[in-house]
């Protein structure tokens, strides 16, 4: 999924393309999941509410982007998982998982849209787990008003931050990757800055010290600055980082840092986490796994996923157990009754 330095590239990329034009045409791809029929939102209807308006501004609150039209109300974004930004004629954005071609319009295309001076750009999810809605006071309205404060723009104090993390009983991670906490910190982010900070990523909120905390607090700020200084290019991130040897999940080949430290993948509360345990160890009194994470909206909601709590219960027995246990019963009657026979 396209993180705050992802999405915050896309936005300064519509920011230069679009500010201060017109849109001469728009089409809208029919798509009744991408477009929000909550609010009676259509390809053609957003489309046609584009056609003529003028791009006043752009802005990002987490994982959510927008422009400000000059007649509102204003488009708010959201890409979902492979949600992408395609200029004709431009550069490609390239993420792991969503490979573009040279084509244009693109595979894909929800939204097609030409400016004044000639220039043409397309929304496109293959997917279809992205979001275009219209918002009257995208700040003062849902989606955005439900987010935390922006990982980027608005980053909290050390002791907002210290207090912000402490109200919560879950695992460090659960409250990086919440939305309504802290905005724009996806998967990668997280185990990035646990990492820098040497914090186990199911370590229990109430056990960490203020020192790791304030620890954490500077590792966000300085990971997630550094990602948006280079536009999210990821070539450009330090050699250090845990982003460029963690993607060996499932893989043979055994994933380790340039130390030599040993990468492992763990799954804490349905997300999966990059993990050094040389550096980072789970002390004990870790978290109440009864919370949840949430990694993002894509429809006005939340998307959580469940963390469960260690069971106890008994695995439910096979049928191939069960016919096994069935014969060996057999038996054992059998012998019984050919014991009752001698002995008679």
């Amino acid at each position: 999924m396209p993180e705050l330095p992802e999405v915050e590239r896309a936005r300064r990329h519509l920011h230069r393309l679009c500010v201060g034009k017109i849109i001469t045409s728009a089409t809208g791809t029919p798509d009744e999941i991408v477009y929000t029929p909550k609010a009676a939102l259509t390809g053609e209807s957003f489309a046609a509410h584009l056609t003529g308006n003028k791009v006043t501004d752009s802005f990002r609150r987490g994982k959510y982007f927008g422009l400000t039209l000059e007649r509102g109300p204003h488009v708010v974004a959201h890409f979902g998982m492979t949600g992408n930004i395609v200029q004709k004629g431009g550069p490609r954005e390239k993420y792991m998982d969503f490979k573009q071609d040279d084509d244009f319009p693109p595979r894909f295309c929800k939204l097609l849209v030409a400016l004044e001076d000639g220039t043409e750009w397309a929304f496109a999810d293959g997917r279809r787990l992205a979001r275009i809605r219209l918002v009257n006071d995208p700040f003062k309205e849902a989606p955005l008003s439900e987010l935390g404060r922006d990982a980027l723009l608005d980053m909290p104090t050390v002791e907002e931050f210290t207090a912000m993390i402490r109200k919560r009983k879950t695992s460090i991670k659960a409250v990086l990757l919440d939305q309504s906490v802290l905005a724009g910190i996806g998967n990668w982010i997280a185990d990035e800055v646990l990492y820098n900070a040497k914090i186990h990523p199911a370590q229990g909120t109430k056990t960490l010290t203020d020192t790791e905390l304030a620890t954490l607090h500077a590792s966000i700020t300085s990971i997630v600055g550094k990602a948006c200084d280079v536009d999210a290019d990821s070539d450009q991130f330090p050699k250090e980082w845990l982003f460029h040897y963690r993607w060996g999940k499932g893989k043979k080949k055994v994933s380790v840092m340039p130390n030599g430290d040993i990468i492992e993948h763990e799954t804490h509360g349905g997300r999966t986490s990059a993990i050094v345990p040389a550096v980072q160890v789970l002390r004990g009194g870790d978290a109440d796994e009864g919370g949840s994470e949430d990694d993002g909206a894509v429809d006005g909601k939340k998307v959580k996923t469940k963390a469960k709590r260690a069971q106890t219960t008994p695995k439910k027995k096979t049928a191939a157990s069960r016919r096994k246990k069935n014969d060996t019963d057999e038996e054992e009657r059998a012998k019984r009754k050919r014991t009752r026979k001698r002995k008679s």
